[in-house]
């Protein structure tokens, strides 16, 4: 662990230099050390978020159109154009995130379907949710 976290310093001296900020490192570093941070199950999705289940309905059929190697460039696409989440800005990536941290029928979601097949729309008290969950850790107990 100590050599682990000279590596990390000595990175962090490295990215200070190129011109990185500190919160890009401390995300980085949240990755790398992220079963010591999240202990559990946790997953990474993206989303997009509208207000009308027709319109979700629409954006899926086109997504489900285009190539699956492409799937997840052509959904931040659509996030950054439709979504009105502020994650639209990111293409609608949430993040890293643990069981509990969203409303339940969207957590039920993350955390029981395949990685990388479009879900939804998964209504909520927010709208209407196209899902992607883009990584899940499961560990051993």
């Amino acid at each position: 662990m100590i050599a682990e976290v000279a590596e990390a310093a000595s990175a962090l001296a490295t990215y200070s230099v190129i011109g990185l900020t500190v919160a890009a490192i401390g995300v980085s570093l949240f990755k790398s050390f992220g079963s010591f941070v999240l202990p559990g199950p946790r997953a990474s999705a993206s989303h997009i978020l509208v207000a009308d289940e027709s319109l979700a309905v629409s954006l899926k059929e086109r997504l489900l159109e285009g190539p699956q190697s492409t799937l997840l460039d052509r959904f931040a696409k659509e996030a950054s154009a439709y979504s009105t989440c502020p994650s639209k800005s990111k293409g609608g990536d949430l993040g890293e995130f643990k069981p509990g941290q969203m409303v339940k029928e969207f957590d039920t979601v993350v955390f029981e379907a395949p990685l990388m097949e479009l879900q939804g729309p998964v209504k909520t008290q927010f709208g209407y949710h196209l899902i992607l969950v883009t990584d899940r850790n499961e560990p051993s107990a």
